[in-house]
């Protein structure tokens, strides 16, 4: 590094950094309240969150599962990638990886129960200009 350009670091104080995460956790508790509970409540708790794909938060947020626990219950996803579809404007998907039999299993999905057919409506709601 060039000893005459300055740092662009900026230092916040303790305050301010508490104040940014309350925000945050905030927004986010507008959102999801599962999602605000993750979130460090302090600076120190932040700095001792664990950074990396083998540490990450997901990690560790979930119950540690035992080889046979695994072995007797979990499924194999290898049958599927995700990628960028073919047809115009579709956006990204998941696509088998090979031949897969009529019938075959791709993925096992967990469902959930939807009481009320009509909370799918879904509605065009914007504002139009005055």
């Amino acid at each position: 590094a060039n000893d005459d350009q300055q740092s662009t670091e900026t230092r916040f104080s303790e305050e301010d950094e508490n104040d940014v995460l309350a925000l945050a956790r905030d927004i986010a508790g507008m959102y999801s309240k599962r999602t605000a509970s993750l979130l460090p409540s302090s600076p120190s708790e932040l700095d001792s969150i664990p950074v990396g794909m083998e540490h990450g938060l997901a990690r560790s947020t979930l119950p540690h599962r035992s080889t046979d626990w695994i072995t007797h219950n979990g499924r194999c996803l290898d049958n599927i990638m995700r990628g960028r579809s073919t047809i115009h404007q579709a956006g990204m998907g998941g696509f088998a990886r090979r031949f897969l039999a009529n019938g075959s299993h791709i993925v096992p999905v967990p469902l959930a129960l939807i009481p009320d057919r009509d909370i799918l409506t879904m509605y065009n709601i914007f504002e139009r200009d005055a």
